[in-house]
């Protein structure tokens, strides 16, 4: 008899798992999750990335915004600077007299030699930066049509590329917006 009941657990039985089951189901488990994981990680990295590029854009046309608004009805005091095709680089700076603020000047200026720059407004002796201290701004020029009285509509036109500060190069983003000057005086003098 009990060479019966010996059989019976040795030879019937077929529950449990073999230890290579076990490793292998351990092995595939472990790579599901690796993948998993590094997707997630990935996925993060683009949600920074993208988030930050997010605030970048909401900051620069927030400053060029701002620009825009006051050169539109300034007159141009600093003259024509064009550009033929390709922004000046020696085109960074554009004086305006505004019929409230009075003088104001718009002006590159870079921090170093490896990292960009910001756009600071200057009025009767009061800097102060328009740029975020998050946006680096890689390049930036006014080009200016038709300031002096030749007949000709004045025109601004702004460009930039600009970058969250220390993005590389494939992050840049380009901007440029086109300014047409109108006369506040020419609004409410009736014919």
């Amino acid at each position: 008899m009990k060479n019966k009941n010996n059989q019976k657990f040795t030879t019937g039985s077929t529950a449990g798992f073999t230890l290579v089951e076990v490793l292998v189901a351990a092995l595939v488990f472990a790579v599901i999750v690796a993948s998993a994981g590094g997707l997630f990680v990935q996925g993060l990295r683009i949600q920074h990335k993208t988030l930050a590029i997010q605030e970048l854009l909401e900051n620069t046309q927030l400053a060029l915004e701002m620009m825009t608004r006051e050169i539109r009805v300034s007159a141009i005091t600093s003259g024509d600077a064009p550009c033929f095709g390709v922004p000046d680089p020696s085109n960074e700076q554009i004086t305006l007299n505004h019929p409230v603020y009075g003088v104001v000047s718009y002006q590159y200026e870079p921090i170093s030699s490896t990292v960009g720059g910001r756009i600071i407004r200057v009025n009767t002796g009061n800097d102060s930066p328009i740029t975020a201290a998050k946006v680096d701004i890689r390049s930036f020029a006014f080009c200016v049509i038709g300031s002096e009285n030749d007949g000709r509509q004045a025109r601004v036109t702004i460009s930039a590329i600009v970058a969250p500060f220390g993005a590389p190069s494939e992050d840049n983003v380009s901007f440029q917006t086109t300014i047409t000057l109108r006369s506040i005086r020419a609004d409410f003098v009736t014919p």
